[in-house]
């Protein structure tokens, strides 16, 4: 593999029977302090870390679970110490206003140095994107270069995944993936050759999309599905959440793109968008729409994907008003489409 992460760690070790998702570490007190930023350690009775895996953790589900990051850190400190130097300064971020800025500094001047080409760097880059986002920091810089060292990892085929000897690992590696596909299009990042190379055409050497989250924290991980059998499947079947999120974000994208290609027939894309997202949410079985957590906790990947698919119809007649008002022929390269781009191959077709 191309990049340095522990595949000969033995972390499955770390699981313990019956655990929860994130809710159960909320509800643990034994807090690991090794992964605690040092400041930090006698300072707070909640450590940064359990701030993040209590809070962003829970709609950004690509670290491991907390029990096996630990693992991959006591067995290697170096190659994740710009990854947990970013989850302290996210997790600040749930204690105090604009998160602590020591760690803050930290987490930024580790970005602005070389990282090594391996998944704990692009888990960083990712984290750190979406924070800053939220910070209204300057996040397009982040995001690239951690598609730029996902490019360099191969994080785009499944075999990439499937060279972790841990299947906990190896999903973690799915979710970076498709959190960064994910995240390019709610982040509203312009599109360039970098996502076209990353985000390939729909093939069987593809990255498999990642199973349900209580399948992650307990370490059972199922036979993973790939998108091209998802595209094949009958309706009637159920999915994880995550694949629905990435379903309703290639609709979202198959929506918008076309729409400022096609200046002019609002009407009809609208309509489109309708029927696909009307035949997305029938997908949802009420079980997994009602599910809850016996600590309360809702299931926030999904819920995150319903709320795109609610405000999609609204928002792209925002978007054409706007362009056909000001932007005219040129809309599509100003939103960050290419003139001639064509991503159904990519997207498939329902």
């Amino acid at each position: 593999m191309a990049d340095s992460s522990p595949d000969d760690i033995s972390a499955q070790a770390e699981l313990k029977t019956g655990q929860k998702r994130a809710g159960a570490e909320r509800s643990n007190a034994r807090q690991r302090a090794s992964l605690a930023c040092v400041p930090c350690r006698s300072k707070h009775v909640k450590h940064p870390v359990s701030l993040y895996y209590a809070n962003f953790h829970v709609a950004h589900s690509w670290l491991p679970p907390r029990g096996i990051l630990q693992t991959c850190y006591d067995a290697k400190p170096d190659d994740l110490r710009f990854l947990m130097a970013v989850v302290s300064y996210i997790g600040s971020l749930y204690s105090e206003s604009g998160g602590n800025p020591t760690l803050r500094q930290q987490a930024y001047s580790m970005f602005n140095k070389e990282l090594p080409p391996t998944i704990w760097s692009v888990q960083a880059l990712l984290s750190l994107s979406v924070a800053a986002f939220g910070q209204l920091d300057d996040y397009g810089p982040i995001f690239e270069r951690a598609c730029q060292l996902a490019l360099n990892i191969q994080l785009q085929h499944k075999r990439t995944a499937d060279g972790y000897k841990d299947p906990v690992l190896a999903e973690s590696c799915r979710r970076t993936y498709w959190g960064l596909y994910i995240h390019r299009s709610l982040l509203a990042i312009p599109a360039n050759q970098l996502h076209s190379l990353l985000f390939p055409v729909v093939t069987s050497s593809g990255t498999e999309l990642p199973c349900e989250e209580w399948e992650y924290e307990t370490g059972n991980i199922p036979v993973s599905v790939s998108l091209e059998e998802y595209n094949l499947s009958d309706p009637s079947r159920d999915f994880s959440s995550w694949a629905y999120f990435i379903d309703i974000i290639r609709i979202r994208d198959r929506s918008v793109a076309p729409s400022l290609q096609g200046l002019g027939k609002a009407e009809l894309f609208l309509n489109t968008a309708n029927q696909q997202i009307d035949s997305w949410r029938l997908r949802l079985k009420n079980w997994k729409r009602d599910r809850v957590d016996d600590d309360g906790m809702v299931d926030t990947i999904l819920y995150h994907a319903l709320g795109v698919s609610f405000s999609q119809p609204e928002k792209i007649w925002r978007v054409l008003a706007h362009v056909e008002g000001s932007l005219g022929k040129d809309a599509p390269k100003a939103m960050g489409f290419g003139e001639a781009e064509d991503t159904s191959a990519f997207y498939g077709s329902d």
